[in-house]
């Protein structure tokens, strides 16, 4: 999947059944662009390396779960923003 520069991917909770968090997950080298990834509020797993530039911002009590340290190397960063 890429996202492109100057836009953003928001992964929230609002289209599943109450109570369930669990945002879905990103497989090794298969995330790119420069855009923005947004997880406000949900639960992401990320296995692997990705080759996404853009920043990721993980705010409202959401987590991104990743299994190994430099999954996001080649990114610009990565956000905590407010808990609700």
């Amino acid at each position: 999947m890429t996202i492109a520069a100057n836009s953003t991917l928001t992964i929230t909770d609002a289209q599943r059944a109450p109570g369930v968090i669990v945002g879905g997950g990103i497989e090794h080298d298969t995330l790119f662009g420069a855009g923005a990834l947004v997880i406000d509020p949900s639960v992401v797993y990320v296995n692997g390396v990705q080759a996404f530039t853009g920043t990721e911002t993980v705010e409202g009590g959401s987590q991104l779960v990743v299994n190994t340290a430099n999954a996001f190397d080649a990114s610009a960063g990565i956000t905590l923003g407010k808990q609700c």
